[in-house]
């Protein structure tokens, strides 16, 4: 049970930090941080830690230049695949700590 307690707050730490590093990065430089980059046709997604940064890219001529649209949203698959990875990690380190 202690194991699965440090594990846990092992695991939120970690993704709340992660998270808070995304964020700020989004808000200074408008790219987030600690992703994995997606894309599909004129999308572009920025997957990380609960963020995702979207990005489209309308199609035009050279005559005409558009800019596309980004924005900012919560992804809650990615968070939930970082908080079972990084409880997960951690508990088995401390088994196998404590079997030795």
């Amino acid at each position: 049970m202690k194991e699965i307690k440090k594990s846990i707050m092992i695991s939120v730490f970690i993704n709340f930090s992660c998270f808070l590093i995304n964020m700020i990065t989004y808000w200074l430089f408008g790219k987030i941080f600690l992703c994995i980059k997606l894309s599909g046709g004129e999308w572009v997604g920025y997957d990380g830690f609960g963020v995702m940064l979207n990005k489209t890219f309308p199609m035009s001529t050279s005559d005409i230049s558009l800019s596309g649209e980004y924005w900012i949203s919560f992804e809650p698959i990615s968070l939930l695949v970082t908080l079972m990875l990084f409880f997960i990690i951690p508990f088995i380190l401390m088994k196998k700590n404590r079997k030795e």
